[in-house]
C-alpha cells in the first residue's frame, strides 16, 4: 500500500489500466477514487455507468452488494 501523505489517498491496486485509491474520512465514511483511460467510449456512457451505483454488484468484480444511499450533489453520490 502506498499512500499520498498530503491528501490521505491510499493506492489499493492497478488492474487493467485502472488505478483504485481509497481514503478514510473524518466522519467514518470511505471515499473511493478510480482513474484510468477509456479510449473510444463516449463521455455520456462513462458517466451513466458511474452513476448507476445500485447496479455495480451486477458487473463489478468482487462487488456482491451495492446501493445508492444519497445524492449529495450533481456529481457526488453516497453509496
Amino acid at each position: 500500500e502506498e499512500s499520498d501523505e498530503n491528501t490521505g489517498w491510499v493506492h489499493a491496486q492497478t488492474l487493467f489500466g485502472v488505478s483504485t485509491h481509497y481514503r478514510r474520512e473524518s466522519d467514518g465514511s470511505l471515499s473511493i477514487r478510480i482513474a484510468g483511460d477509456l479510449v473510444g467510449v463516449p463521455l455520456f456512457e462513462q458517466l451513466a455507468i458511474l452513476r448507476e451505483v445500485d447496479l455495480y454488484h451486477a458487473w463489478a468484480p468482487f462487488c456482491v452488494s451495492s446501493r445508492k444511499l444519497a445524492q449529495l450533489g450533481r456529481l457526488d453520490v453516497a453509496a
